[in-house]
């Protein structure tokens, strides 16, 4: 079964989206921070993580290591980063990286839903 960590602290779009998914047949788990997302990233294996590009608060060497942390742990899940803000720092370090989205906020939690179901129905094996 396909697994998704979403990583990001707005409980108001997390938690709706966190249960929709889990209603939708969808094995998920929820960091609100770094060091939450560090365990579960971990201890156990993800084919999409979604995470909140400036979850520290604005994009900083922090928020950039994150990105990093996920990509190595999880080199072959998809990261959908969610942002209200574009930057050149952002672009720089998503690059040419094909395994990453950005996706502008905010978004309703069907969208992200189906955009995650896509993602998982596109990267499940046959």
């Amino acid at each position: 079964m396909a697994r998704v960590l979403i990583i990001d602290d707005d409980e108001l779009i997390t938690g709706a989206l966190f249960q929709h998914l889990i209603e939708s047949g969808v094995e998920t788990d929820l960091a609100m921070n770094p060091a939450d997302a560090d365990v579960l990233l971990s201890s156990h294996d993800y084919e999409l993580v979604l995470m909140d590009a400036y979850l520290t608060g604005q994009l900083n060497n922090r928020a950039l290591e994150l990105i990093d942390r996920v990509r190595n742990r999880r080199p072959n899940a998809e990261v959908v980063l969610l942002t209200a803000y574009g930057s050149r720092a952002l672009s720089d370090r998503v690059g040419n990286d094909v395994r990453i989205r950005v996706v502008a906020k905010p978004q309703p939690v069907p969208y992200l839903t189906e955009l995650i179901n896509g993602f998982l129905t596109h990267t499940a094996p046959t």
